[in-house]
């Protein structure tokens, strides 16, 4: 029997608090498990895909964003317009990233069993 397809939706800025790193945490489990899963990157977690990042204390979403294809999570999507408003091009980020536009948005949720966010 096949898993329940699993899109984490992550929005919060990754350094503000724990959210962001917490949620990731929680991602790897399922992926860990065979869990076929999903990220999905908007608003302000979008700078959590530049790769030069250095936290002042706590864990590096960065360094955890680049551990998902380690884990199977090959499915990266990013908002298309959050990544242009914050001036960063999708080509350039590793692990590579889907933008997707904001009418697309719905039908990728739709197509996961369930979805769980950050927020």
């Amino acid at each position: 029997m096949a898993g329940k397809t699993i899109l984490y939706v992550l929005e919060a800025a990754p350094y503000v608090d724990q959210r962001t790193a917490e949620a990731l945490d929680r991602l790897l489990v399922c992926a860990a498990f065979d869990q076929p899963t999903s990220v999905l990157v908007r608003g302000a977690a979008v700078g959590a895909l530049l790769s030069q990042q250095i936290p002042s204390e706590g864990r590096s979403v960065g360094k955890m964003l680049n551990a998902l294809p380690t884990y199977d999570v090959n499915a990266l999507y990013a908002d298309a317009d959050d990544l242009a408003s914050s001036g960063i091009d999708a080509a350039t980020l590793t692990p590579p990233v889907t933008p997707i536009a904001k009418p697309e948005i719905a039908a990728l949720i739709a197509r996961h069993d369930l979805v769980l966010s950050d927020a």
